[in-house]
């Protein structure tokens, strides 16, 4: 509320008016009614267009992505590859803990002579060495590639592009966003863990950018 209203060297009626006038009425009703009301924009990825999409899994070459809780307390591996006119995700691997994917990584990427997506400056970006020594081809992707990872992925959505098993570890619903300068990448705040989403994010987008069994060098 504003308690100098009308009071000497306080706040006008009049210029309230102009304020509520100009101001969205998100923001009017922060300002001066101190009420809080919840993004629109909550929701990066619409939970019911999510658990609508169509159940293909990934056929052919696919590629790999890794990603883990802040803590490390647990990593997710995700496939993706095309199904149909679809770019099909799948949950591969989720374990406690992140001192399982050197092994699990190096033998599923050879047998799969498969891609695999490493934030370099993320939770396992430690990966990046050791999966390149065992023979792994590895695309570590930076800010401006985390942050059309997520945004590819909302599009996939939107577009009802993407396709996925059901899987209750795919969590849409907790997954929210941090700004990067004038454009937006997940954000991991909360208690949930979206590992998961964001590994799916990063084998989407290197679908998309038909990056499947291409060598890349880094």
């Amino acid at each position: 509320m504003t308690p100098t209203l009308e009071q000497v060297d306080g706040i006008s009626i009049d210029f309230i008016r102009g304020e509520a006038e100009n101001l969205s009425t998100d923001d009017f009703a922060r300002e001066y009614l101190c009420v809080y009301r919840p993004s629109r924009l909550a929701h990066v990825i619409d939970p019911d267009l999510w658990h609508g999409l169509p159940p293909f899994v990934p056929s052919g070459d696919v590629v790999l992505a890794v990603d883990a809780t802040r803590d490390r307390d647990a990593a997710a591996v995700v496939a993706a590859g095309v199904a149909e006119d679809y770019v099909a995700i799948e949950i591969v691997a989720q374990r406690p803990g992140v001192d399982w994917l050197a092994a699990y990584l190096t033998d599923v990427a050879v047998r799969q002579s498969a891609t695999v997506v490493i934030d370099a400056y993320g939770p396992v970006a430690n990966l990046i060495a050791p999966l390149e020594r065992a023979g792994v081809n590895v695309l570590a992707i930076k800010v401006g590639e985390v942050v059309a990872a997520a945004q590819t992925l909302a599009d996939l959505v939107t577009t009802k592009r993407l396709a996925h098993l059901p899987d209750p570890r795919f969590t849409p619903e907790a997954v929210g966003r941090r700004m990067i300068g004038e454009r937006w990448a997940f954000s991991r705040k909360g208690e949930a863990d979206i590992s998961p989403m964001i590994a799916a994010s990063y084998a989407a987008w290197a679908v998309e950018e038909e990056l499947l069994g291409v060598p890349t060098i880094h």
